[in-house]
């Protein structure tokens, strides 16, 4: 049997997770929003490379004005993934609404990221892919 290295999405399409232009989470600079870190909510994050090779993330921090706040890079391993907690709070935001973060990538490899915006008081999660 061939079995092809894509996923099926909505509507009967399929994207590979080997091209930067067909795999929808696939970044080299795109953007999560909006994520927050208050008293109401939090939000973590998560990278994962996809290709097998390594590859080194920076995600940018921006008010909804635009205006830069702050930035973390992380690396990550071929085929590995991390969970980000506390990125907002350890860059000295807290009390936030409505920031957007761009994830830049550096690096061979490919990465998705994701925020997941969660209640305080529920632990629901809100997921959010970067764009």
């Amino acid at each position: 049997s061939n079995v092809s290295p894509s996923r099926a999405v909505p509507g009967n399409a399929t994207i590979s997770p080997y091209s930067k232009t067909g795999f929808a989470d696939v970044i080299n600079a795109q953007q999560i929003f909006p994520v927050s870190d208050n008293a109401r909510e939090r939000t973590n994050f998560g990278i994962a490379e996809v290709s097998g090779k390594p590859a080194a993330v920076t995600l940018k921090v921006f008010d909804p004005a635009g205006n830069f706040l702050g930035a973390t890079s992380r690396s990550i391993a071929a085929f590995g993934s991390q969970p980000l907690f506390n990125v907002l709070n350890d860059l000295g935001l807290s009390g936030v609404s409505g920031l957007r973060v761009e994830v830049e990538q550096n690096g061979e490899g490919l990465v998705t990221a994701y925020a997941s915006v969660v209640e305080r008081a529920t632990g629901a999660a809100v997921y959010i892919p970067a764009e």
